[in-house]
């Protein structure tokens, strides 16, 4: 790695040189840094299109009737109210 600094010495060339070197690696590294916030953003777009086409089609087999995950804990929640209203009609009927 490059590091720029100024170094005094009696000859005014060489230090322009060093100005020159230091500028023009203060733009190489203002170039790699806008190239990695660019490459952050697609990445960080292409990461949200992916979980939001995840989403969608997961709501789709909810939407559908065949998301497992949701319908065996809907079908225990299911028996239990049945469970309950059941009982609380036998006790209204008495």
């Amino acid at each position: 790695m490059l590091v720029c600094r100024r170094i005094f010495v009696k000859d005014k060339v060489s230090l322009e040189m060093d100005e020159e070197d230091c500028e023009r690696r203060r733009v190489e590294c203002l170039n790699e840094m806008s190239n990695l916030e660019k490459q952050f953003t697609d990445l960080k777009d292409q990461l949200y299109r992916e979980r939001l086409n995840q989403v969608n089609s997961k709501l789709a087999e909810v939407e559908a009737g065949r998301a497992t995950e949701y319908l065996d804990p809907l079908e225990v929640l299911r028996e239990n109210m049945q469970k309950k209203t059941g009982s609380q009609q036998a006790k209204v009927r008495e």
